[in-house]
């Protein structure tokens, strides 16, 4: 019976049908490790592209490095490189073999892997077999040499500085279809989301656009209360109520937010930068009319802002830099108000137009040649002198002449004129200093009393910068003194009593320029005047007798 049961067994298809079960399997694990190369896959499926995410339906290929760890050799590789399966089966056919000692199939191994580090793996084989041949066949090669010629065969070439670690995702593709199995679809269905019966938070707030400069309190209407509000330029009024506040808030967009019962809605808010208008003038009067000259200089504008200009409230320009205008001197004042929009923020600059005065003080020195009253008058300046009370002028220059003006004393003189529309009145005071002085001798005659003799000098000019006394005697013997008022003891300085005297006074006054107006006179005081004015009261510098 058991005889029977074998011979049957031997005589039916089983064998083949399980032989058959076996390569079946084989080639599904091939074909398994053959898709799971990049490469492969990509040439059997040209719809790959990168794109963000996948949709539904679609397969989602990572392409990623992985390590070799302990594995010596992946037949499955002769498939999937073409380079690296002709050297298996050209050069290192005994690592497909099922029996082989693991020391060859290391070495084999190592060999392949430094091989393919290289761009020609063949070329690198052929050399290292010709060299190793050398090596064998020349006996008298020193070992260091040799090892060192061993050394560079078999190292392997420099590594890149770049290593990809295991794992490491290089790149990730989609292919808007199901792929790539052969077994039938599998289809899943996922019940719905429980519902949220908690209503969402809703936010509103009247206008989107809002100017920087505003300080309006615009209502904010949130449901559900009690929530939070975030945002900028956002208050929380005393009665728990929200309000925006644009005034501050950086012009662009900005976004509100208000979060109840762990959700969040938001509304966004555009802050408009408002302008800020501003324009300077000058203005040029003749012949009783002024003329107006305007130059825009405001800020925070572009090329849509609009400018309206108004005359005491008429409009008369609508140009960025407007027309100049003209009115009678008799009209004046005037107001001039520059209104700049950009869009819904608008903004003002006004100034008042009237004939400008100015009024001045200057003092200078008698004996100056010339003096400009407009040290900067240029060619273009409209010039008109309208009073002068006697200091002589060059009217078209505006430039005084003190010492071309008669007066022996100091004199106030009164000067008007108008340049550019702008009149100024002019204070000089021309400076004629003075350097007379007044003397006194007093001694006490009686024979019996000790009584020096004093000798008084006084200047006339009241209130100079300087006073410069030199008392020199027939000797040459000199002293000096620098006060208006000079008391001398003629005995305590060892001058004799009727010695005559050579008197010296300098005066000076500083005009508003800076420069000195100064007078010097002399008188030589001898002995008969000595004798005919002692006790006598006092005689100034012009006495000759």
């Amino acid at each position: 019976m058991l005889v029977y049961n074998s011979q049957r067994i031997l005589h039916t298809c089983f064998l083949e049908r399980l032989k058959a079960l076996k390569d079946e399997y084989e080639r599904r694990v091939a074909q398994y490790r053959l898709a799971k190369n990049f490469n492969y896959y990509f040439k059997h499926h040209g719809g790959v592209e990168h794109k963000a995410g996948v949709p539904v339906g679609g397969t989602f290929i990572l392409v990623y490095h992985e390590e070799r760890r302990n594995r010596l050799i992946d037949v499955s590789s002769v498939f999937i490189n073409k380079e690296l399966g002709t050297l298996m089966l050209s050069r290192f056919q005994n690592l497909l073999k099922p029996s082989v000692s693991l020391s060859e199939i290391e070495f084999n191994t190592k060999l392949l892997q430094v091989s393919t580090l290289y761009r020609d793996p063949e070329l690198y084989l052929r050399f290292k077999d010709v060299m190793s041949k050398y090596l064998d066949d020349c006996k008298d090669l020193p070992k260091n040499k040799r090892k060192i010629i061993q050394d560079i065969i078999d190292k392997p070439p420099a590594q890149p500085h770049f290593k990809l670690k295991d794992g490491m995702v290089i790149a990730d593709f989609y292919v808007p279809y199901m792929c790539c199995s052969d077994c039938p679809p599998v289809a899943y269905i996922l019940p719905p989301p429980p519902k949220d019966e908690t209503k969402p938070p809703t936010i509103k707030i009247e206008g989107k656009n809002f100017c920087d400069n505003d300080k309006t309190e615009f209502p904010i209407s949130v449901t559900p209360a009690g929530g939070i509000i975030t945002g900028d330029g956002v208050k929380v009024r005393a009665d728990g109520s929200f309000v925006f506040v644009p005034l501050n808030v950086s012009p662009g967009a900005h976004t509100i937010t208000y979060t109840a019962n762990g959700k969040s809605v938001s509304v966004t808010v555009q802050i408009v930068t408002s302008p800020n208008p501003k324009f300077s003038f000058e203005t040029i009067v003749q012949d009783g009319q002024m003329t107006v000259f305007l130059k825009n200089e405001s800020t925070g504008t572009d090329d849509l802002t609009t400018y309206n200009w108004l005359l005491d409230g008429t409009l008369f320009s609508d140009k960025k830099d407007p027309d100049p205008i003209k009115f009678k001197v008799q009209t004046l004042p005037h107001t001039i108000l520059l209104r700049a929009s950009n869009g819904k923020c608008p903004g003002e600059f006004s100034a008042e137009i009237n004939l400008v005065t100015e009024d001045r003080q200057i003092s200078v020195c008698k004996n100056a040649d010339e003096f400009p009253l407009e040290p900067n008058l240029s060619t273009t300046d409209t010039i008109k002198v309208l009073s002068n009370d006697g200091i002589k002028m060059k009217n078209k220059s505006l430039m005084i002449l003190p010492a071309a003006t008669s007066v022996n004393q100091t004199n106030v003189f009164h000067v008007s004129y108008t340049i550019n529309g702008k009149q100024v009145n002019v204070t000089i005071t021309l400076i004629v200093v003075s350097a007379g002085f007044t003397m006194k001798l007093e001694h006490n005659p009686s024979p019996t009393a000790v009584f020096p003799t004093i000798l008084t000098l006084a200047a006339k000019q009241a209130g100079a910068d300087k006073y410069a006394w030199k008392l020199t005697t027939v000797t040459g013997s000199g002293i000096d003194f620098f006060t208006r008022d000079v008391e001398i003891n003629l005995s305590q300085i060892n001058i004799p009593a009727g010695t005559q005297l050579n008197i010296l006074l300098t005066v000076g006054i500083m005009d508003q320029s800076g420069s000195a107006c100064g007078d010097t006179k002399e008188f030589v005081l001898t002995r008969d005047l000595f004798n005919k004015h002692l006790n006598k009261g006092e005689f100034d510098n012009l006495t000759t007798s």
